[in-house]
């Protein structure tokens, strides 16, 4: 008598996690945006985000989101500001005189300037505004006080 059971092929390795946690290592695709629609971030087939949960590789607030997604599952979701990027703080834009700069250097608006802050340590500040006499800048980063949807964030692989 013929049997129609087959072997299990004990070389095939289970999958090692069924769903995102903390350790695994996830691949996503996803579309970010700010409130006026603008993308701030995509991730495609060609260029996915891939990182490994709880390894501090991606932002706490979207971690949290992606915890429990199992490979296929689509979200959406919102992060606020201070989950993300911070508020904005307007104390770090202030107006330096040209002359802390090098003459020959050419600084134009919208721009990224190397700057010394107060105790000597380098910052990089947004260009805001140049007169002759005065060059205005933002240390904010720029998705500060951004409200980030992330649209159609797609778990493709987790390992």
């Amino acid at each position: 008598m013929k049997s129609d059971h087959k072997e299990c092929d004990s070389s095939a390795e289970a999958p090692r996690f069924s769903a995102a946690v903390d350790g695994a290592t996830v691949t996503l695709e996803y579309t970010g945006t700010i409130l006026d629609g603008r993308v701030f971030d995509k991730a495609t087939p060609e260029n996915p985000f891939i990182f490994t949960l709880g390894a501090g590789q991606a932002m706490p607030a979207f971690e949290a989101q992606i915890q429990g997604m199992r490979r296929g599952e689509v979200r959406s979701f919102s992060i606020p500001p201070e989950d993300a990027y911070g508020i904005r703080h307007e104390e770090l834009v202030l107006t330096v005189s040209r002359e802390s700069f090098p003459p020959d250097e050419r600084i134009e608006v919208g721009k990224r300037a190397r700057v010394a802050d107060a105790d000597g340590n380098d910052c990089v500040m947004k260009v805001m505004e140049v007169t002759d006499s005065a060059i205005k800048l933002d240390g904010n980063h720029p998705l500060a006080g951004q409200l980030l949807t992330y649209n159609n964030v797609t778990l493709t692989a987790i390992s």
